[in-house]
């Protein structure tokens, strides 16, 4: 095994289904069924990706994680992991499952497919994995290096003009804020924060029924829908969320 695995340089996201561990503990079947409707859901196509750029990306879906990874760090490796994450946090949004997502770029080593164990490993993966797990919300969270290639090559915008990447203070674990890019998914999901309204932290925890309705969530899983709210909410106040949220070359 060893000697058949090769490290390059790419970008990688890392996504968890928010409140799983709070689904598991009440229902194993539960969270069996969420974790098909989110395998059925990843499939849907809502970009118009060309076969190549959909091809320059390896996804890896294991439990309630599902692991994202170019081949390269060019330009349209970039837009590839954008703009999938963008669909498939469309995806399980559609499928009333809230995804919380981190994006980073670095090393990623891997076993070669010939080989019979699938190995993975890489710092990029542990950046990712870190950044999204530390938000208190449901976001896509990018690392520096990821937010100034974005900001500089500028891989596709959004038909409205509102920003693809923008930074905000993200709420993280222990109750401080941590100022970090994050892609503007409320724009993406315009129409289907739309039908949410008026948009609340009950309306939004209703929407993903099956990790519990609103009257029955303690404060910890409360403040993050509120979090949510509250970060959609900050795009609105700028003058987002308006036009067409399709993503364009």
């Amino acid at each position: 095994m060893r000697g058949f695995e090769t490290e390059t340089k790419v970008f990688v996201a890392h996504f968890d289904i928010l409140g799983m561990s709070s689904v598991l503990r009440k229902s194993n079947s539960a969270a069996w069924g969420l974790l098909c409707s989110l395998a059925e859901a990843k499939e849907e196509k809502h970009l118009p990706l060309t076969p190549e750029l959909r091809d320059g990306i390896g996804e890896k879906f294991f439990s309630d994680t599902i692991i994202m990874h170019t081949k390269g760090d060019d330009r349209d490796s970039l837009k590839a992991i954008v703009a999938r994450s963008f669909e498939l946090f469309k995806c399980a949004f559609l499928a009333n499952i809230p995804l919380r997502g981190g994006i980073a770029h670095g090393s990623w080593i891997e076993t070669d497919p010939s080989d019979r164990q699938s190995l993975f490993t890489g710092d990029a993966l542990l950046r990712a994995y870190h950044i999204g797990e530390m938000q208190q919300l449901i976001s896509i969270a990018i690392c520096d290096v990821t937010r100034e290639r974005f900001m500089k090559e500028k891989p596709f915008s959004f038909r409205s003009m509102s920003p693809v990447v923008k930074d905000y203070p993200i709420p993280v674990k222990g109750g401080d804020h941590q100022n970090r890019a994050v892609l503007n998914w409320p724009e993406f999901c315009k129409d289907d924060l739309n039908r949410l309204e008026p948009l609340t932290a009950e309306t939004l925890a209703n929407h993903f029924s099956e990790f519990g309705h609103y009257e029955t969530l303690g404060p910890r899983e409360r403040a993050k829908y509120a979090n949510t709210v509250a970060f959609i909410q900050s795009d609105r106040n700028t003058g987002g969320m308006s036009g067409s949220c399709l993503a364009k070359s």
